[in-house]
């Protein structure tokens, strides 16, 4: 309104003052703008990938389970983007996502994770002192003369158990079993086995 009082109407700014009750120095202020515009919604630097590019990045390393093991580097060489590491780094958590040690747990058919689930949905129901009649097994392999190390994967914070982000592992030739049990408050006996013996 103070532009258009000055510019089109061509009033004092004395006169605009008075009128709209505002003061001298806020109606020049206003009437005569700083020459270069002052940009209230762009802080920092410039981001070097358009959001064009960075959803082509994060569409690129979370397409199949391959790509989320690959570095960033080497998905920025598939998007024929030639960008550093600490850009793909930044651009990546800024999106929500990281590279994670990919959890490894064993491989779970379809049929598996039902029964195991119709099992978690049949026992909450039942009373802790029942559970103490149960005898509780488990079994640990261990490798023997190797060792895959970490595999670092692409992903959310939130999907560390989706299906693409899991490291399946599936039974070794070279491993030594350890099987143990207990009954409430009773160990049973730990029992090693050598499979290639």
């Amino acid at each position: 309104k103070i532009q258009v009082l000055k510019h089109f109407a061509q009033w004092f700014y004395r006169h605009i003052a008075t009128v709209t009750g505002v003061a001298l120095s806020t109606v020049y202020w206003i009437a005569h703008p700083p020459l270069t515009p002052i940009r209230k919604d762009i802080r920092g630097r410039h981001s070097i990938l358009r959001s064009s590019q960075r959803e082509k990045l994060i569409t690129l390393a979370t397409a199949s389970v391959e790509n989320r093991c690959k570095p960033y580097m080497e998905i920025a060489k598939m998007a024929g983007f030639g960008v550093c590491g600490r850009t793909l780094h930044c651009t990546m958590a800024s999106s929500g996502y990281h590279r994670r040690v990919a959890p490894k747990k064993p491989f779970l058919s379809t049929k598996t994770r039902r029964v195991s689930l119709l099992f978690s949905l049949v026992g909450s129901q039942e009373v802790s002192t029942d559970w103490c009649k149960v005898i509780w097994t488990d079994e640990c392999t261990f490798n023997v003369g190797y060792a895959l190390g970490r595999v670092w994967i692409t992903r959310r914070v939130d999907k560390e158990f989706e299906e693409s982000c899991l490291l399946h592992k599936f039974k070794k030739l070279e491993s030594i079993l350890v099987w143990g049990c207990f009954v409430g408050r009773r160990k049973g006996p730990l029992l090693v086995w050598d499979k290639a013996a």
